[in-house]
């Protein structure tokens, strides 16, 4: 499996982006600037025409629009101009990228081809803070998207706290990063809240147990609404009727060990105690 390296630091992302104009052409530096800005593949990337954008990123969109205005006339943004293809309107193949970006890297001594970019993207994003990846969670494409393109004093508004990750932690961290590092805030539509200050951290965990809370007390009356019904019987158990009855008998004798009982059959002392209560 071949390995490939993501590049370290801003100087050296310039340095690539430098040789890639000298050698190869400003498309190739176009083309990795893109893709450090922009959280998707690189057929998805070369694929993209003019008539089809849909980017927040500021940094992509200057690019593009560079592109545009120099070459009014193409529907696709990575578009190729070469004489071989006559007419035909085709954006530049994958191969051709990957041979550029080889070539580069092996002038540096890296191993470069054009799923570096997305790990370059990853490695600098966790270096300024955002949590891109996480043990537990990822953070999807248009949330990332939005996250690296976030300027000072912007607001950036997502319809609920959960559709930026599932983990609490990580959510804190996002949160404070904008507030600190990124002079921005942050909007919840559904909990109608803006995280502007650092202070108003402390409202996420309220929130989070709040819903939690409510969660479970809708469950609680589902249930019950369901037992009244008729329609909920609980699960069942794996025992006999006449297990239940022996374990029943020994459970209510005089100075009967509950935990040897429990062990006996198999199971916890919690769980004989279930058993003795509900049937």
């Amino acid at each position: 499996m071949n390995v490939v390296d993501a590049v370290n630091n801003i100087e050296e992302v310039l340095v690539v982006e430098s040789l890639l104009k000298e050698h190869h052409g400003q498309i190739y530096a176009d083309i990795w600037r893109a893709g450090l800005n922009l959280p998707c593949r690189i057929t998805e990337l070369l694929s993209m025409s003019y008539d089809n954008i849909d980017i927040k990123n500021k940094k992509a969109m200057d690019i593009i629009n560079s592109r545009r205005k120099e070459y009014p006339g193409d529907y696709y943004v990575f578009q190729v101009k070469s004489n071989r293809t006559g007419r035909t309107i085709k954006p530049i193949s994958r191969t051709s990228v990957s041979r550029a970006f080889k070539d580069i890297g092996e002038r540096l001594g890296i191993k470069l081809n054009t799923t570096s970019m997305q790990k370059t993207r990853e490695h600098i994003m966790l270096q300024d803070g955002i949590p891109k990846k996480d043990t537990r969670i990822r953070l999807k494409a248009h949330v990332a998207e939005t996250l690296s393109g976030i300027q000072a004093g912007d607001c950036i508004s997502f319809n609920n706290m959960f559709d930026v990750c599932d983990n609490i932690e990580t959510l804190r961290h996002i949160i404070q990063w904008i507030i600190e590092d990124k002079d921005a805030s942050i909007e919840f539509v559904a909990q109608e809240i803006i995280f502007d200050t650092v202070e108003k951290l402390d409202i996420l965990t309220c929130i989070v147990d709040f819903q939690q809370h409510k969660r479970k007390y809708l469950q609680r009356l589902g249930i019950n609404r369901a037992k009244a019904e008729g329609k909920f019987k609980g699960k069942k158990t794996r025992f006999t009727d006449t297990q239940i009855m022996e374990m029943k008998e020994k459970f209510h004798e005089p100075d009967a060990n509950k935990t040897a009982i429990a062990r006996s059959y198999g199971i916890t002392r919690q769980h004989l105690y279930r058993v003795v209560e509900r049937f």
